[in-house]
């Protein structure tokens, strides 16, 4: 009997160690429904969040909401002298765009062209002109960046800002990168932005100051009146802060035709007088 019980335990050891344990599929269920319900709820704070910055922009001054109409007069200023206006923006799908008036038209459409979204970069987006932090590539691929010769000294790349209502406001200079994050900061501003010999003081105010009170349509709240450009022959050459451009000429018009014979009065950026000039006996 004693052999016997040992040999039926030998052969339950051996039968038990001949079964091969099943190993359970681990429940990826509840795991993969956890992560699922995370990756949402971070999506859906990040919209809420976005959401909210992007209401607070479209409420603040330039904006959208509230159908702000603000302009700015510019000039491209290379080495000592401004080029011509750029052309009219030939897309505009944000509402900060130039109507070949020396002016930067400034009436967001979205909340991503408003408060602290309405940037010069999105002005020279609309422009074709790609702004960088050492100078600025033309639409037709002609570059402009510091260190460029300007008359014997290399170029460096800034931005200036005056304010046309408040002369005692003095200029503002950002000369440090990041140009086209620069916000709008009111109506009626002018920004040179420039490549200057180095060691040079700021450049003469931008020659298209004066297009400022040649627009129409310039009330906040208008919404941006199709055509608030300056009048037909406008000039950028007005006269500013003491320079006189060779060939400044004005888009200020005589009233009424005058006679053959009689005097024609001279081309200035002063109106002329509404009185017609005497006829000639």
């Amino acid at each position: 009997m004693g052999k016997a019980s040992s040999a039926k335990k030998v052969a339950r050891a051996a039968r038990a160690g001949g079964k091969t344990s099943k190993r359970e599929r681990p429940k990826l269920a509840f795991p993969l429904a956890v992560f699922v319900i995370l990756v949402v709820g971070v999506l859906l704070v990040v919209f809420a969040r976005t959401a909210k910055i992007d209401s607070a922009s479209a409420d603040t001054a330039p904006s959208a909401a509230k159908k702000d109409h603000w302009h700015a007069a510019y000039g491209l200023y290379v080495c000592n002298k401004y080029l011509p206006p750029l052309p009219e923006s030939t897309t505009d799908p944000l509402g900060i765009h130039s109507h070949g008036d020396g002016v930067m038209h400034v009436h967001p459409f979205t909340s991503a062209a408003s408060g602290n979204n309405a940037t010069l970069k999105v002005f020279f987006d609309s422009t074709n002109v790609k702004l960088t932090d050492d100078g600025w590539v033309m639409p037709d691929g002609t570059e402009y960046k510091s260190g460029m010769d300007c008359n014997g000294k290399p170029g460096k790349m800034a931005v200036y800002r005056w304010s046309t209502t408040d002369p005692s406001q003095p200029v503002e200079v950002f000369d440090q990168g990041g140009y086209g994050n620069i916000k709008y900061r009111q109506d009626r501003d002018a920004y040179a932005i420039a490549i200057v010999p180095e060691g040079t003081d700021a450049p003469l105010k931008p020659d298209t100051i004066p297009n400022l009170d040649k627009l129409t349509d310039v009330d906040s709240g208008s919404g941006g009146a199709n055509g608030e450009t300056a009048p037909t022959g406008a000039s950028s050459g007005a006269t500013t802060g003491g320079a006189t451009p060779s060939g400044a000429t004005s888009g200020a018009a005589t009233p009424g035709a005058a006679t053959p014979g009689a005097a024609t009065p001279p081309v200035t950026d002063t109106p002329v007088s509404s009185t017609p000039a005497p006829s000639t006996p």
